[in-house]
């Protein structure tokens, strides 16, 4: 049953957010991005952000579960994990991603050198994690609800949100690019860290507002 939502997820996922890609590549016409660093940023989006943030999320769950005696399973730990771990975790490794290049970059690429720059590379990142997530929820969802539940949450996720992740990623890509463009060490510092402050603030709100709503 999970393989067939698994495969359903990746034939329904895949396409919306490829074109998702292209939206975005689309925005920096002008001087694009290389497509071979455009792809590394979504493969690190789609396989070491999701992986590194859903383990970091899980091992701070069970911190505060230990430290509070809840159960990892009770609604207040759930809730705990959605709106302040998972914002934490999920945008300090897609951010990861987005400093890795800022960092390549400054050592000669060339590549991230303003604020569009960045919310690219941040927004591809950000695609990358929505594919591999939406797909397991979406084929969890099958599961559980069967065809209907499934499509119900495609929309939600997919079609509704399916930028949600690419903005907040890209808040995080600005800040780099900011940072890459200005010539203060004092923005180089605060900008990052400003960017990766106003992901993590809108991915929590996205995700405080279906847990308590």
């Amino acid at each position: 049953m999970i393989f067939v939502g698994l495969l359903l997820g990746a034939i329904f996922v895949t396409p919306l957010v490829l074109f998702y890609v292209l939206v975005i590549r689309w925005c920096d016409r002008f001087e694009p991005e290389p497509w071979w660093l455009l792809a590394c940023a979504f493969i690190w989006g789609a396989f070491f952000a999701t992986l590194g943030g859903g383990i970091t999320s899980e091992i701070g769950e069970a911190i505060a579960s230990n430290v509070t005696g809840d159960s990892m399973t009770s609604t207040s730990m759930d809730a705990f994990g959605a709106t302040v771990l998972a914002p934490i975790c999920e945008e300090g490794f897609k951010g990861l991603g987005v400093a890795i290049i800022a960092g390549i970059s400054a050592l000669g690429l060339r590549e991230l050198d303003g604020p569009l720059d960045g919310a690219i590379y941040g927004g591809i990142i950000g695609l990358g994690f929505t594919l591999t997530e939406d797909i397991l929820y979406v084929a969890g969802q099958f599961a559980k609800d069967g065809f209907g539940g499934f499509v119900g949450l495609f929309i939600v996720r997919t079609v509704l949100l399916g930028l949600s992740h690419c903005t907040f990623t890209a808040c995080t890509g600005i800040g780099f690019g900011i940072a890459a463009e200005s010539r203060s060490w004092l923005v180089k510092i605060i900008a990052p860290i400003g960017g990766y402050i106003f992901a993590m603030t809108l991915h929590g709100i996205h995700n405080y507002l279906p847990t308590f709503y």
